[in-house]
C-alpha cells in the first residue's frame, strides 16, 4: 500500500510483529509493551516551524538533530504516541517525528 502520505511533520509506521532474534533478544509489540518497533512507511517532508512561522521542507534522509530517518528504517517509539489506522487488513501507526525514540540503521559493509 503506497498511497498513504504523511503530512505536517508526521511519520507513518508499519508496526512489526513480536519476534525473537538469534541473539536471544525478544522485541515485544504486544499490548503490554510500552515501546513499539516498526518500519517507516512514509515520512512527511513538510511541517510547520514555530520558530520560522512557516511551513518548512525537510527532504527524506535529511539530518534532524543528531539522527536521520528514512523510509524503510526500523524505529522504536512509545505506544501512547501513536494513532492507529486500519486499512483493509493492514495496521499503521501515525506519530510525530519527535516521538521516535530510537532509529536502528542496518550496517552497510562493502
Amino acid at each position: 500500500m503506497n498511497n498513504l502520505y504523511a503530512l505536517n511533520g508526521k511519520v507513518i509506521i508499519k508496526p512489526a510483529k513480536e519476534e525473537s532474534r538469534a541473539s536471544g533478544i525478544i522485541v515485544q509489540t504486544s499490548s503490554e509493551s510500552k515501546i513499539i518497533r516498526g518500519v517507516i512507511h512514509n515520512i512527511s517532508t513538510h511541517f510547520w516551524s514555530d520558530y520560522r512561522a512557516e511551513f518548512v521542507t525537510l527532504p527524506r534522509g535529511e539530518t534532524e538533530g543528531n539522527y536521520y530517518i528514512d523510509i524503510g528504517d526500523t524505529v522504536f517509539y512509545e505506544r501512547y504516541s501513536a494513532l492507529e489506522l486500519k486499512i483493509e487488513d493492514e495496521v499503521f501507526h501515525i506519530i510525530d517525528r519527535k516521538a521516535i525514540s530510537v532509529v536502528m540503521k542496518e550496517n552497510k559493509s562493502e
